[in-house]
């Protein structure tokens, strides 16, 4: 038995990070005296390279951000879903997005990328 496809039927994942950093002023970061941590994010055609290349090399077919933050700013994850979208792909992605107001765009894009939780 294949132990990648017994894993990913056990709920297992492949982790993608888009950036470093938060945009957000989060009270632990508030009680460290920063309030906010520099953002450094990731192109989306490098993040949806990594995902294909993932995919076609070891391939798994569930890719989950691993970013607290991950429709932070809007633009950029919707710029990830529009790059898979554009690209094809047939994979399964996963991330709980970060509740922030108007977001109806992002998640309705979210969901036709391929987006499953």
């Amino acid at each position: 038995m294949d132990p990648l496809a017994a894993y990913e039927r056990a709920g297992g994942t492949w982790a993608v990070h888009t950036k470093r950093g938060c945009p957000l002023e989060c009270p632990l970061l508030q009680l460290s005296g920063d309030g906010r941590s520099p953002t450094a994010l990731r192109e989306a055609a490098d993040i949806v390279d990594e995902i294909e290349h993932v995919r076609r090399t070891v391939g798994p077919r569930t890719f989950e951000f691993t970013d607290s933050t991950f429709n932070v700013p809007e633009s950029h994850a919707a710029g990830i879903c529009e790059e898979v979208l554009r690209r094809k792909l047939r994979v399964n992605l996963r991330r709980r997005p970060q509740p922030a107001d108007g977001f109806e765009k992002p998640v309705h894009v979210m969901r036709r990328a391929g987006f499953v939780r």
